[in-house]
Protein backbone atom coordinates (compact mmCIF):
# COMPACT_ATOMS: atom_id res chain seq x y z
CA UNK A 1 0.00 0.00 0.00
CA UNK A 2 2.64 2.36 0.68
CA UNK A 3 4.26 0.78 -2.42
CA UNK A 4 1.38 2.61 -4.68
CA UNK A 5 0.72 5.68 -2.36
CA UNK A 6 5.09 6.68 -3.26
CA UNK A 7 4.02 5.53 -7.38
CA UNK A 8 1.14 8.04 -7.65
CA UNK A 9 2.66 10.73 -5.56
CA UNK A 10 5.85 10.16 -8.19
CA UNK A 11 3.62 10.34 -10.80
CA UNK A 12 1.65 13.46 -10.08
CA UNK A 13 4.94 14.90 -9.26
CA UNK A 14 6.46 14.18 -12.99
CA UNK A 15 2.77 15.70 -14.16
CA UNK A 16 3.76 18.61 -12.31
CA UNK A 17 6.94 19.15 -13.16
CA UNK A 18 6.41 18.50 -16.69
CA UNK A 19 3.46 21.16 -16.95
CA UNK A 20 5.45 23.29 -14.80
CA UNK A 21 8.29 23.17 -17.49
CA UNK A 22 6.22 24.12 -20.16
CA UNK A 23 4.81 26.76 -18.78
CA UNK A 24 8.30 28.04 -18.22
CA UNK A 25 8.93 27.64 -22.15
CA UNK A 26 5.60 29.48 -23.19
CA UNK A 27 6.85 32.44 -21.18
CA UNK A 28 9.94 32.59 -22.26
CA UNK A 29 8.97 32.09 -25.96
CA UNK A 30 6.32 34.67 -25.21
CA UNK A 31 8.20 37.21 -23.67
CA UNK A 32 10.88 36.77 -26.51
CA UNK A 33 8.92 37.13 -29.20
CA UNK A 34 7.32 40.44 -27.36
CA UNK A 35 10.90 41.68 -26.85
CA UNK A 36 12.04 41.51 -30.41
CA UNK A 37 9.62 44.37 -32.23
CA UNK A 38 10.61 46.19 -29.39
CA UNK A 39 14.15 45.22 -29.51
CA UNK A 40 13.20 46.80 -33.43
CA UNK A 41 11.35 49.80 -32.55
CA UNK A 42 14.56 50.76 -29.95
CA UNK A 43 17.24 49.62 -33.16
CA UNK A 44 14.95 51.92 -35.39
CA UNK A 45 14.74 54.65 -33.21
CA UNK A 46 18.54 55.04 -32.49
CA UNK A 47 19.08 55.38 -36.45
CA UNK A 48 16.89 58.08 -37.34
CA UNK A 49 18.37 61.68 -36.99
CA UNK A 50 17.77 65.02 -37.78
CA UNK A 51 18.25 64.87 -41.74
CA UNK A 52 15.71 61.80 -41.49
CA UNK A 53 13.11 63.03 -39.61
CA UNK A 54 13.39 66.85 -41.73
CA UNK A 55 13.41 64.51 -45.35
CA UNK A 56 9.90 62.54 -43.36
CA UNK A 57 8.62 66.07 -42.60
CA UNK A 58 9.00 67.90 -46.14
CA UNK A 59 8.69 64.74 -48.69
CA UNK A 60 4.40 65.51 -48.92
CA UNK A 61 4.99 69.07 -49.54
CA UNK A 62 7.12 68.28 -53.04
CA UNK A 63 5.66 67.78 -56.19
CA UNK A 64 6.61 66.39 -59.31
CA UNK A 65 5.79 69.16 -62.37
CA UNK A 66 5.39 67.92 -66.00
CA UNK A 67 4.73 70.85 -68.43
CA UNK A 68 4.27 71.08 -71.83
CA UNK A 69 6.19 74.18 -73.87
CA UNK A 70 7.44 74.99 -77.15
CA UNK A 71 10.78 75.49 -78.12
CA UNK A 72 12.30 77.70 -81.36
CA UNK A 73 15.86 77.45 -82.37
CA UNK A 74 18.24 74.79 -83.24
CA UNK A 75 21.69 76.14 -81.74
CA UNK A 76 22.67 73.80 -78.75
CA UNK A 77 23.20 76.88 -75.38
CA UNK A 78 26.59 77.98 -75.30
CA UNK A 79 26.70 77.88 -71.77
CA UNK A 80 25.98 73.81 -71.31
CA UNK A 81 29.18 72.73 -70.96
CA UNK A 82 29.77 74.51 -67.40
CA UNK A 83 25.77 75.91 -66.77
CA UNK A 84 22.93 73.65 -66.90
CA UNK A 85 19.85 74.73 -65.71
CA UNK A 86 17.75 71.63 -65.46
CA UNK A 87 15.27 70.96 -68.24
CA UNK A 88 13.85 68.12 -69.13
CA UNK A 89 16.53 66.78 -71.49
CA UNK A 90 17.05 63.78 -68.59
CA UNK A 91 20.63 62.91 -70.34
CA UNK A 92 21.90 66.18 -70.36
CA UNK A 93 21.15 67.59 -73.66
CA UNK A 94 19.77 70.70 -73.93
CA UNK A 95 19.73 71.18 -77.51
CA UNK A 96 16.72 73.53 -78.24
CA UNK A 97 14.10 72.12 -80.84
CA UNK A 98 13.11 73.27 -84.37
CA UNK A 99 10.63 76.22 -84.30
CA UNK A 100 7.19 75.59 -81.63
CA UNK A 101 8.23 72.18 -80.99
CA UNK A 102 6.40 71.03 -78.48
CA UNK A 103 8.31 69.14 -75.76
CA UNK A 104 7.90 67.84 -72.21
CA UNK A 105 9.95 69.71 -69.25
CA UNK A 106 10.35 68.40 -65.62
CA UNK A 107 10.84 69.62 -62.51
CA UNK A 108 9.99 70.09 -59.16
CA UNK A 109 7.75 72.03 -57.42
CA UNK A 110 7.17 73.01 -53.43
CA UNK A 111 3.39 73.09 -51.82
CA UNK A 112 3.60 76.54 -50.23
CA UNK A 113 -0.18 76.87 -49.37
CA UNK A 114 -3.00 74.14 -48.92
CA UNK A 115 -5.37 75.61 -51.32
CA UNK A 116 -2.72 74.20 -54.29
CA UNK A 117 -0.39 77.20 -54.16
CA UNK A 118 3.30 75.66 -55.59
CA UNK A 119 6.15 77.58 -56.33
CA UNK A 120 9.23 76.36 -58.76
CA UNK A 121 11.44 77.95 -60.93
CA UNK A 122 10.16 80.42 -64.40
CA UNK A 123 12.55 77.98 -66.46
CA UNK A 124 10.38 74.69 -65.41
CA UNK A 125 7.24 75.53 -66.22
CA UNK A 126 7.42 79.01 -68.15
CA UNK A 127 5.72 79.45 -71.43
CA UNK A 128 3.66 76.16 -70.84
CA UNK A 129 0.21 75.65 -72.21
CA UNK A 130 -0.37 72.66 -69.67
CA UNK A 131 0.93 71.73 -66.50
CA UNK A 132 0.75 68.69 -64.70
CA UNK A 133 1.71 68.13 -61.06
CA UNK A 134 2.15 64.70 -59.18
CA UNK A 135 1.92 64.63 -55.34
CA UNK A 136 4.21 62.37 -53.34
CA UNK A 137 1.68 59.54 -52.98
CA UNK A 138 1.38 59.49 -57.08
CA UNK A 139 -2.22 61.85 -57.44
CA UNK A 140 -2.10 63.58 -60.17
CA UNK A 141 -3.16 67.36 -60.79
CA UNK A 142 -3.86 69.76 -63.43
CA UNK A 143 -2.32 73.09 -63.02
CA UNK A 144 -2.56 76.65 -63.99
CA UNK A 145 0.24 79.32 -63.86
CA UNK A 146 -0.51 82.30 -61.74
CA UNK A 147 2.36 84.17 -62.51
CA UNK A 148 6.04 83.98 -62.89
CA UNK A 149 9.36 86.44 -63.05
CA UNK A 150 12.10 85.83 -65.61
CA UNK A 151 14.58 87.89 -63.88
CA UNK A 152 14.44 85.84 -60.60
CA UNK A 153 13.51 81.93 -62.07
CA UNK A 154 10.65 82.30 -60.11
CA UNK A 155 7.09 80.89 -61.07
CA UNK A 156 3.67 80.19 -59.09
CA UNK A 157 1.50 77.69 -60.24
CA UNK A 158 -2.29 76.98 -58.78
CA UNK A 159 -3.12 73.24 -58.61
CA UNK A 160 -6.71 72.13 -59.27
CA UNK A 161 -7.62 70.22 -55.59
CA UNK A 162 -10.74 70.03 -54.11
CA UNK A 163 -8.53 68.57 -50.71
CA UNK A 164 -6.09 70.35 -48.63
CA UNK A 165 -2.28 69.48 -49.92
CA UNK A 166 0.27 70.02 -47.18
CA UNK A 167 2.28 72.95 -47.24
CA UNK A 168 5.63 73.05 -46.44
CA UNK A 169 7.63 74.91 -43.04
CA UNK A 170 9.01 78.03 -44.85
CA UNK A 171 12.21 78.78 -42.77
CA UNK A 172 14.39 81.84 -43.14
CA UNK A 173 17.58 82.53 -45.44
CA UNK A 174 18.97 85.43 -42.90
CA UNK A 175 20.45 83.68 -40.26
CA UNK A 176 22.14 80.62 -42.53
CA UNK A 177 25.62 79.29 -41.88
CA UNK A 178 28.31 77.64 -43.85
CA UNK A 179 29.06 74.20 -42.93
CA UNK A 180 25.40 73.52 -41.71
CA UNK A 181 23.82 70.15 -43.24
CA UNK A 182 20.50 70.25 -45.35
CA UNK A 183 19.00 67.99 -47.51
CA UNK A 184 17.62 68.70 -51.71
CA UNK A 185 14.93 67.03 -52.27
CA UNK A 186 13.01 66.40 -55.73
CA UNK A 187 12.32 64.37 -58.66
CA UNK A 188 15.67 63.67 -60.58
CA UNK A 189 14.53 62.49 -64.34
CA UNK A 190 11.18 62.98 -64.05
CA UNK A 191 9.21 60.15 -64.40
CA UNK A 192 11.46 57.93 -65.54
CA UNK A 193 11.58 56.50 -61.98
CA UNK A 194 7.79 55.36 -61.40
CA UNK A 195 8.17 55.57 -57.80
CA UNK A 196 6.36 59.20 -57.48
CA UNK A 197 7.93 59.67 -54.08
CA UNK A 198 10.80 62.10 -54.31
CA UNK A 199 14.63 61.49 -53.71
CA UNK A 200 16.37 63.16 -51.19
CA UNK A 201 20.48 64.42 -50.88
CA UNK A 202 21.98 65.72 -48.21
CA UNK A 203 25.08 67.92 -48.07
CA UNK A 204 26.49 71.21 -46.53
CA UNK A 205 25.93 74.41 -46.87
CA UNK A 206 29.60 75.66 -48.54
CA UNK A 207 29.01 79.13 -49.43
CA UNK A 208 26.19 82.05 -48.75
CA UNK A 209 25.81 85.37 -51.49
CA UNK A 210 26.93 83.68 -54.24
CA UNK A 211 26.66 85.80 -57.51
CA UNK A 212 26.63 84.07 -60.81
CA UNK A 213 27.80 86.79 -63.80
CA UNK A 214 25.10 87.25 -65.89
CA UNK A 215 25.51 85.67 -69.52
CA UNK A 216 23.54 87.98 -72.79
CA UNK A 217 22.06 84.47 -73.56
CA UNK A 218 20.17 84.09 -70.21
CA UNK A 219 17.51 86.45 -69.04
CA UNK A 220 17.93 85.25 -65.48
CA UNK A 221 19.93 86.68 -62.79
CA UNK A 222 21.35 84.80 -60.11
CA UNK A 223 22.37 86.80 -57.23
CA UNK A 224 22.96 86.27 -53.62
CA UNK A 225 22.62 82.70 -54.45
CA UNK A 226 23.03 79.85 -51.83
CA UNK A 227 25.88 76.86 -52.88
CA UNK A 228 25.69 73.47 -51.82
CA UNK A 229 27.43 70.07 -52.11
CA UNK A 230 23.71 68.36 -51.98
CA UNK A 231 23.69 66.06 -55.14
CA UNK A 232 21.18 67.95 -57.10
CA UNK A 233 20.24 66.25 -60.78
CA UNK A 234 18.22 67.18 -63.74
CA UNK A 235 14.49 67.14 -62.55
CA UNK A 236 15.63 68.83 -58.73
CA UNK A 237 14.86 72.58 -60.41
CA UNK A 238 12.09 74.32 -58.17
CA UNK A 239 12.59 71.43 -55.12
CA UNK A 240 13.33 72.56 -51.88
CA UNK A 241 16.41 72.80 -49.78
CA UNK A 242 15.91 72.43 -46.26
CA UNK A 243 17.79 72.40 -43.00
CA UNK A 244 17.85 69.41 -40.78
CA UNK A 245 14.64 71.07 -39.00
CA UNK A 246 13.04 70.55 -42.15
CA UNK A 247 12.87 73.96 -42.45
CA UNK A 248 13.14 75.54 -46.62
CA UNK A 249 15.38 77.52 -47.07
CA UNK A 250 16.43 77.89 -50.86
CA UNK A 251 14.80 76.75 -53.84
CA UNK A 252 17.16 74.60 -56.22
CA UNK A 253 18.04 76.08 -59.20
CA UNK A 254 21.08 74.86 -61.09
CA UNK A 255 24.51 73.61 -60.97
CA UNK A 256 27.82 74.15 -62.58
CA UNK A 257 28.81 70.70 -64.77
CA UNK A 258 31.13 70.00 -67.22
CA UNK A 259 28.79 66.85 -68.40
CA UNK A 260 25.30 67.13 -66.87
CA UNK A 261 25.89 65.12 -64.02
CA UNK A 262 26.09 66.21 -60.57
CA UNK A 263 29.89 67.80 -59.34
CA UNK A 264 28.57 69.02 -56.26
CA UNK A 265 28.31 72.73 -56.80
CA UNK A 266 24.72 73.09 -56.57
CA UNK A 267 23.13 77.16 -56.22
CA UNK A 268 19.42 77.66 -54.47
CA UNK A 269 17.45 80.90 -54.63
CA UNK A 270 17.59 82.18 -50.61
CA UNK A 271 13.90 81.07 -49.25
CA UNK A 272 13.04 84.55 -48.41
CA UNK A 273 13.47 86.37 -51.65
CA UNK A 274 11.46 83.50 -52.65
CA UNK A 275 8.98 83.68 -50.52
CA UNK A 276 8.35 87.24 -50.97
CA UNK A 277 8.35 86.76 -54.81
CA UNK A 278 5.86 83.98 -54.58
CA UNK A 279 3.40 86.08 -52.39
CA UNK A 280 3.38 89.30 -54.72
CA UNK A 281 2.59 87.17 -57.47
CA UNK A 282 -0.23 85.80 -55.53
CA UNK A 283 -1.59 88.84 -54.03
CA UNK A 284 -0.41 91.24 -57.19
CA UNK A 285 -0.33 88.69 -59.91
CA UNK A 286 3.08 89.92 -60.93
CA UNK A 287 6.52 90.79 -58.88
CA UNK A 288 6.45 93.98 -58.08
CA UNK A 289 9.67 95.69 -58.96
CA UNK A 290 11.35 97.47 -56.18
CA UNK A 291 12.47 101.54 -56.58
CA UNK A 292 15.16 103.79 -55.32
CA UNK A 293 14.49 106.16 -57.35
CA UNK A 294 17.88 107.04 -58.23
CA UNK A 295 20.40 106.94 -61.50
CA UNK A 296 23.95 106.17 -61.18
CA UNK A 297 26.66 106.57 -63.52
CA UNK A 298 29.66 104.31 -63.90
CA UNK A 299 33.17 105.98 -63.75
CA UNK A 300 36.86 105.35 -64.18
CA UNK A 301 39.75 106.40 -61.99
CA UNK A 302 42.33 108.04 -63.57
CA UNK A 303 45.42 106.99 -62.25
CA UNK A 304 44.17 103.28 -60.80
CA UNK A 305 41.49 102.56 -63.32
CA UNK A 306 39.18 101.11 -61.17
CA UNK A 307 35.50 101.30 -61.57
CA UNK A 308 33.01 103.20 -59.28
CA UNK A 309 29.53 104.36 -59.33
CA UNK A 310 28.13 108.45 -58.89
CA UNK A 311 24.58 109.04 -58.36
CA UNK A 312 23.79 111.09 -61.69
CA UNK A 313 20.02 112.13 -60.83
CA UNK A 314 17.50 111.55 -58.20
CA UNK A 315 13.93 111.81 -58.20
CA UNK A 316 11.96 114.25 -55.98
CA UNK A 317 10.11 112.37 -53.15
CA UNK A 318 11.80 109.28 -54.24
CA UNK A 319 13.21 106.91 -51.52
CA UNK A 320 16.73 107.72 -52.31
CA UNK A 321 16.05 111.44 -51.84
CA UNK A 322 14.37 110.69 -48.28
CA UNK A 323 16.90 108.29 -47.39
CA UNK A 324 19.36 111.89 -47.69
CA UNK A 325 21.36 110.36 -51.13
CA UNK A 326 22.36 113.98 -53.08
CA UNK A 327 23.71 113.78 -56.65
CA UNK A 328 26.97 113.20 -56.81
CA UNK A 329 27.53 110.92 -53.79
CA UNK A 330 29.84 107.87 -54.58
CA UNK A 331 27.92 104.42 -54.39
CA UNK A 332 30.72 102.37 -51.92
CA UNK A 333 28.21 98.86 -51.24
CA UNK A 334 24.86 97.68 -50.90
CA UNK A 335 23.94 95.85 -47.73
CA UNK A 336 28.01 95.91 -47.17
CA UNK A 337 28.29 94.06 -50.41
CA UNK A 338 30.47 95.82 -52.84
CA UNK A 339 29.38 97.74 -55.93
CA UNK A 340 31.41 99.06 -58.91
CA UNK A 341 30.11 98.58 -61.97
CA UNK A 342 26.14 100.09 -62.92
CA UNK A 343 25.37 96.38 -63.91
CA UNK A 344 26.42 94.94 -60.41
CA UNK A 345 24.39 97.87 -59.02
CA UNK A 346 21.32 96.72 -60.89
CA UNK A 347 21.41 93.36 -60.47
CA UNK A 348 21.85 93.18 -56.37
CA UNK A 349 18.98 95.71 -56.46
CA UNK A 350 17.11 92.87 -58.15
CA UNK A 351 17.54 90.63 -54.72
CA UNK A 352 14.92 92.58 -52.86
CA UNK A 353 11.79 93.16 -52.74
CA UNK A 354 9.52 95.98 -52.23
CA UNK A 355 9.25 96.95 -48.56
CA UNK A 356 12.58 95.99 -47.44
CA UNK A 357 15.05 98.03 -45.62
CA UNK A 358 18.40 98.41 -47.43
CA UNK A 359 21.78 99.87 -45.99
CA UNK A 360 23.55 101.92 -48.64
CA UNK A 361 27.50 103.09 -47.67
CA UNK A 362 28.42 106.35 -49.79
CA UNK A 363 31.18 108.33 -49.70
CA UNK A 364 30.97 112.43 -49.91
CA UNK A 365 33.24 114.62 -49.95
CA UNK A 366 35.68 112.12 -48.72
CA UNK A 367 33.54 110.89 -45.52
CA UNK A 368 31.67 108.08 -45.45
CA UNK A 369 27.86 107.55 -44.69
CA UNK A 370 25.80 104.65 -44.03
CA UNK A 371 21.73 105.08 -45.39
CA UNK A 372 19.15 103.29 -44.74
CA UNK A 373 16.67 103.48 -47.75
CA UNK A 374 13.51 101.62 -48.01
CA UNK A 375 12.69 100.37 -51.41
CA UNK A 376 8.99 100.75 -52.61
CA UNK A 377 6.88 99.50 -55.30
CA UNK A 378 8.40 100.56 -58.86
CA UNK A 379 5.58 103.62 -60.56
CA UNK A 380 3.62 102.22 -63.31
CA UNK A 381 5.32 104.82 -66.12
CA UNK A 382 8.71 103.70 -65.00
CA UNK A 383 8.47 99.84 -65.93
CA UNK A 384 10.77 98.41 -67.73
CA UNK A 385 11.10 94.88 -69.49
CA UNK A 386 14.13 92.87 -70.80
CA UNK A 387 14.15 91.63 -73.88
CA UNK A 388 17.01 88.73 -74.13
CA UNK A 389 17.39 89.14 -78.33
CA UNK A 390 18.20 92.60 -78.32
CA UNK A 391 20.22 92.19 -74.84
CA UNK A 392 18.37 95.51 -73.17
CA UNK A 393 15.52 96.76 -71.44
CA UNK A 394 12.29 98.53 -72.89
CA UNK A 395 10.14 100.97 -71.25
CA UNK A 396 7.33 102.48 -73.17
CA UNK A 397 7.65 105.99 -73.85
CA UNK A 398 5.78 109.28 -72.16
CA UNK A 399 5.81 112.55 -72.09
CA UNK A 400 8.94 112.95 -69.48
CA UNK A 401 10.84 110.62 -71.05
CA UNK A 402 10.24 112.46 -74.71
CA UNK A 403 10.81 115.54 -73.03
CA UNK A 404 14.27 113.84 -71.15
CA UNK A 405 15.95 112.32 -74.02
CA UNK A 406 14.41 114.94 -77.34
CA UNK A 407 12.23 112.70 -78.80
CA UNK A 408 9.60 113.89 -80.96
CA UNK A 409 7.98 110.71 -81.81
CA UNK A 410 4.95 109.78 -79.01
CA UNK A 411 4.53 106.32 -79.81
CA UNK A 412 7.77 103.36 -79.32
CA UNK A 413 10.14 101.92 -76.67
CA UNK A 414 12.78 103.84 -75.04
CA UNK A 415 16.02 101.23 -74.05
CA UNK A 416 16.57 102.22 -70.59
CA UNK A 417 19.27 100.24 -69.98
CA UNK A 418 21.79 98.60 -72.08
CA UNK A 419 24.92 96.58 -71.26
CA UNK A 420 28.44 97.86 -72.81
CA UNK A 421 29.24 94.60 -74.32
CA UNK A 422 25.75 93.90 -76.14
CA UNK A 423 25.55 94.10 -79.90
CA UNK A 424 23.10 96.90 -80.22
CA UNK A 425 25.71 98.98 -78.03
CA UNK A 426 28.49 97.99 -80.06
CA UNK A 427 26.67 99.00 -83.31
CA UNK A 428 26.00 102.58 -82.02
CA UNK A 429 22.98 102.24 -80.08
CA UNK A 430 22.68 104.58 -76.60
CA UNK A 431 20.46 104.71 -73.67
CA UNK A 432 17.66 106.75 -74.21
CA UNK A 433 17.60 105.94 -78.16
CA UNK A 434 13.85 105.08 -78.85
CA UNK A 435 12.91 101.96 -81.44
CA UNK A 436 9.67 103.35 -83.39
CA UNK A 437 9.55 100.19 -85.73
CA UNK A 438 10.61 96.45 -86.23
CA UNK A 439 11.28 95.21 -89.44
CA UNK A 440 7.54 96.69 -90.93
CA UNK A 441 5.69 96.91 -87.72
CA UNK A 442 5.15 99.81 -85.84
CA UNK A 443 6.34 99.70 -82.42
CA UNK A 444 3.90 101.13 -80.16
CA UNK A 445 4.52 98.85 -76.75
CA UNK A 446 7.20 96.29 -75.35
CA UNK A 447 4.56 93.84 -76.33
CA UNK A 448 4.43 94.83 -79.84
CA UNK A 449 8.45 94.34 -80.01
CA UNK A 450 7.91 91.43 -78.52
CA UNK A 451 5.41 89.70 -80.63
CA UNK A 452 7.26 90.54 -83.85
CA UNK A 453 10.22 89.16 -82.27
CA UNK A 454 8.35 86.01 -82.34
CA UNK A 455 6.96 86.05 -85.90
CA UNK A 456 10.87 85.38 -87.07
CA UNK A 457 12.55 82.23 -87.23
CA UNK A 458 16.05 82.44 -85.38
CA UNK A 459 18.67 83.07 -86.84
CA UNK A 460 17.23 85.65 -89.11
CA UNK A 461 17.65 89.44 -89.21
CA UNK A 462 15.55 92.07 -88.32
CA UNK A 463 16.15 95.76 -88.72
CA UNK A 464 15.24 98.41 -86.37
CA UNK A 465 14.25 102.17 -87.33
CA UNK A 466 15.68 104.06 -84.11
CA UNK A 467 15.30 107.74 -83.00
CA UNK A 468 17.76 109.51 -81.10
CA UNK A 469 17.07 113.18 -80.07
CA UNK A 470 14.67 113.76 -83.34
CA UNK A 471 16.76 112.16 -85.88
CA UNK A 472 15.83 108.42 -87.33
CA UNK A 473 18.43 105.92 -87.91
CA UNK A 474 18.49 102.17 -88.70
CA UNK A 475 20.35 98.89 -86.92
CA UNK A 476 20.26 95.84 -88.70
CA UNK A 477 20.14 92.83 -85.84
CA UNK A 478 20.46 89.16 -85.79
CA UNK A 479 17.92 87.68 -83.95
CA UNK A 480 19.14 84.09 -82.37
CA UNK A 481 16.57 82.84 -79.89
CA UNK A 482 17.08 82.47 -76.49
Amino acid sequence: MFDLSLRFIMQCSRRQFTLTLCMVLFCVCTSSANEKPQLELATTAKRQNAIILAAKALQPSVVSISALQSRSGSAVNPLDEYFRNFFHFPYGSNRFGSRNKPVQNLGSGLIINPEGYIISNEHVVGGASAITVTTSTGIELEAEIVGADKLTDIAVIKASTSEPLSAAALGSSNDLMIGEWVVAIGNPFGNLLTDPSPTVTAGVISALHRDIRPDKNRVQVYWDMIQTDASINPGNSGGPLANVLGQVIGINTFIFTRGGGSLGIGFAIPINRAKKIAFDIIKYGETRQAWTGMEVTEKVTRMENKRFLVVSEIEKDSPAAEAGVREGDIIISIEKIPVTDKLSFLYRLETFCVGDSITLDIKRRNREYSLSLELEPLPQHYKMSYIPELECYLRQVDAQLATKHHLISRHGVVISELDQSSFLYRTGVRKGDMIIAAGRYRIKSVRDIESVIDLYASPALLVLSVERSGAIYFVEVVLTKK
